[in-house]
């Protein structure tokens, strides 16, 4: 039912937490508790187990009523790279669930395009609507009711022409008509400017070195320049076995910017 895959989601999530959350020394007991909840409230609502609404008064409650000190640029961070990882585990736990509980699923999800949207159905029935305007999901009540592999359906389809749609307008804003030499020149300039950038990074945080992000120890594996937009592609590396965000690769525009990210 709804009500045991929250409790279940809940359970695996502290369960989870726990071992990488004691060894962030950066956050409080408190903090890591917070940390917790906003990653519960972040899966729930993914996977649809409970409405947004009821999960976002019961955190909104515990956040705003609190009177410890609490940094919650930090608490949000963290519980973002918790969830996320939580997420990737659950996606592909379900994709190798039993193909004899999948044969029990006699309706299929199958989706259609309508007037610009992209619409999910179980049989004849319509569960969710992508608005692929605005990106937003509009679900139906009879969606809470799915089975998670069924959702998991709907949620990586939705993110797949999300994808899609974000990559061809990056394509267009490439293949845009350039302005002939003189944009060829400012071109060729910010590509050197950009080496600048890197060069001083690279005295100041040396390949092999260790680096902080998001609270995080990292190893730092490559600076570069990512020959796009006039940006700086950064390479950090960890286990993961530990920590909650891997292996993140960074595209920032200013030694300022990297040094801010790098605290």
């Amino acid at each position: 039912s709804s009500e045991n895959n929250d409790q279940d989601l809940e359970s695996y999530t502290r369960n989870f937490g726990q071992a990488g959350l004691s060894k962030l020394s950066q956050l409080s007991s408190w903090e890591k508790y917070l940390v917790q909840e906003v990653a519960i409230y972040n899966l729930s609502t993914r996977f649809y187990i409970q409405s947004e609404k009821e999960k976002l008064e019961q955190l909104s409650e515990l956040l705003f009523h609190q009177n410890q000190d609490v940094n919650l640029v930090n608490v949000y961070r963290v519980a973002n790279n918790l969830s996320d990882r939580i997420s990737r585990d659950i996606e592909e736990f379900l994709l190798m669930v039993d193909s004899k509980e999948l044969k029990k699923e006699v309706l299929e999800i199958h989706f259609e395009e309508k007037e610009g949207d992209v619409l999910a159905y179980m049989g004849s029935e319509l569960m969710a609507t992508l608005d692929t305007v605005t990106d937003l999901i509009h679900r139906e009540e009879n969606y809470q009711q799915l089975p998670l592999t069924q959702k998991l359906k709907i949620i990586t389809h939705f993110d797949e022409v999300k994808a899609i749609r974000e990559k061809s307008n990056q394509v267009e804003e490439v293949l845009s008509p350039s302005s002939d030499i003189e944009q060829e020149t400012e071109e060729t300039n910010s590509f050197s400017n950009v080496d600048k950038i890197v060069e001083e990074a690279l005295r100041e945080y040396p390949i092999g070195s260790q680096v902080s992000y998001k609270g995080q120890v990292f190893q730092l594996v490559s600076i570069e320049n990512a020959q796009l937009n006039d940006l700086v592609r950064l390479e950090l590396f960890n286990d993961f076995n530990q920590l909650f965000e891997e292996n993140p690769i960074l595209y920032l525009n200013s030694l300022e910017e990297i040094e801010q990210v790098l605290s």
